[in-house]
């Protein structure tokens, strides 16, 4: 991935990388999901699932494009551009600093090596997640709703399920009852 970003990269590399990266990010939401969803009471997962994609991804995101922001525009693009560029003064490549798409077609060594500082640093910050995701416990669902509610499906399915307070739930075809 490091290499087919950076201006050198095919067509067909860029492809195979987000390929590669949506392989990767389906998996990793879809087993997060699930398991912060198997690990609460069936009343909880509606708020475990808005903080899983709230705090996860959409705060995750905010951060990861922080940083790369910050990586971006605190001196590496200005002095990869000095480094390449020497003979041209601050104004100038300021303008050119202005523009991705002319640092990418016009600087592709300037654009290459800042690129190659975000990927690399993206890449050490993917290791966290891999790390934690070891410790996640190894739930076993079966043909229960969740792990800790051990309501059987068949019996969900039926349209009674079981409180903690030992009333029930119908639901019938007139809305939901609540059975003490």
């Amino acid at each position: 991935m490091i290499h087919s970003r950076g201006a050198q990269g095919s067509t067909a590399e860029v492809v195979w990388t987000q390929i590669l990266q949506g392989i990767g990010g389906g998996i990793a939401a879809i087993t997060s999901q699930v398991g912060a969803q198997a690990s609460v009471p069936h009343v909880d997962v509606a708020m475990v699932t808005a903080v899983v994609k709230l705090l996860f991804r959409e705060v995750g995101g905010a951060v990861g494009n922080a940083i790369s922001g910050a990586i971006w525009t605190n001196q590496t693009v200005p002095d990869r551009l000095a480094v390449h560029l020497p003979t041209l003064n601050e104004t100038e490549r300021a303008q050119i600093f202005s523009s991705i798409s002319l640092i990418r077609d016009t600087y592709p060594e300037a654009y290459s090596d800042v690129m190659k500082s975000l990927l690399i640093t993206a890449t050490c910050i993917s290791i966290l997640p891999l790390v934690l995701s070891l410790a996640m416990p190894g739930w076993h669902l079966g043909d229960t709703q969740n792990a800790v509610d051990h309501v059987d499906l068949a019996e969900d399915a039926n349209g009674v399920g079981d409180f903690d307070d030992g009333g029930s739930v119908l639901l019938g075809g007139g809305g939901v009852s609540y059975l003490a």
